[in-house]
């Protein structure tokens, strides 16, 4: 009789602690972020399987400052605009340029980081854009890069190859199986720490393709989650958090980013 009662009060804690669990995560701040998670230096994962890099980083140190839990999850980045459209996540963070085409789809935040885009070639073999006309020029699917050359190299005969991830583009590159790639100039300067034969042509700062930088995607109608995030971001560069993760990620580098306007 009293091993039946004590089993019973064991069972209805037992039940109180999960309804209380189930509860918390209910009223938790819980925001869900949509990345592709092969973009070194800003998002990867790491050999434990964690998401780490620069815009991982950033998005912690505004979740902290909001005093939210941020939970990742990784997608092809040409799927990520269309995940926020249809609200499967609630925001997206893959170093995503601001475009007047992508303003259509889904509201951003005030850009974070300035952009440029460069062509890594091998050194010695070219020295100008012009060059690259009619050459094998490799770009990551769904990006204002791939738009770029699409709208002004095509003409000229270059043949642009689409691939799914620039870490492929970029090991086809050093395997000769390509003549560029086409990808944003902080990827190109780490890479080619590690691949002294090769080097990147001046960067393209292009405004109606990627000159307006980076920003946090979020849906339309999330003005709330903007709002939100926009203030986020300005607090941590008014205390010198943002400082330090850009010095962390890329320290041969001046800060380079936008204002909050």
């Amino acid at each position: 009789m009293y091993k039946r009662k004590f089993f019973n009060i064991l069972s209805s804690l037992a039940m109180l602690a999960i309804l209380f669990s189930y509860s918390a995560m209910a009223n938790s701040d819980v925001i869900q972020f949509a990345t592709e998670a092969s973009y070194p230096p800003f998002e990867s994962l790491n050999s434990d399987k964690h998401f780490v890099g620069f815009d991982i980083d950033l998005v912690k140190a505004l979740c902290e400052q909001m005093k939210a839990h941020c939970v990742f999850t990784d997608q092809p980045f040409d799927s990520l605009l269309a995940s926020i459209e249809f609200g499967r996540y609630d925001a997206a963070i893959s170093a995503i340029d601001i475009t007047p085409s992508r303003e259509k789809r889904v509201a951003f935040t005030h850009p974070y980081l300035l952009n440029g885009a460069v062509f890594v070639v091998p050194k010695g073999e070219y020295d100008a854009y012009s060059q690259l006309f009619s050459k094998v020029i490799a770009v990551q699917n769904g990006t204002a890069e791939q738009q770029y050359l699409l709208d002004r190299y095509v003409r000229h005969g270059s043949i642009i190859v689409p691939y799914t991830s620039y870490q492929m583009a970029l090991n086809d590159l050093a395997k000769n199986k390509i003549d560029s790639v086409f990808v944003d100039e902080a990827v190109a300067a780490l890479w080619l720490k590690k691949h002294p034969k090769y080097t990147m042509l001046d960067p393209i700062t292009n405004k109606d393709y990627f000159g307006a930088g980076f920003a946090i995607a979020v849906g339309k109608n999330n003005i709330k989650l903007k709002q939100r995030l926009n203030d986020a971001l300005s607090a941590i560069r008014k205390n010198g958090t943002y400082q330090k993760i850009y010095q962390k990620y890329f320290p041969d580098h001046p800060s380079d980013v936008s204002s909050d306007n």
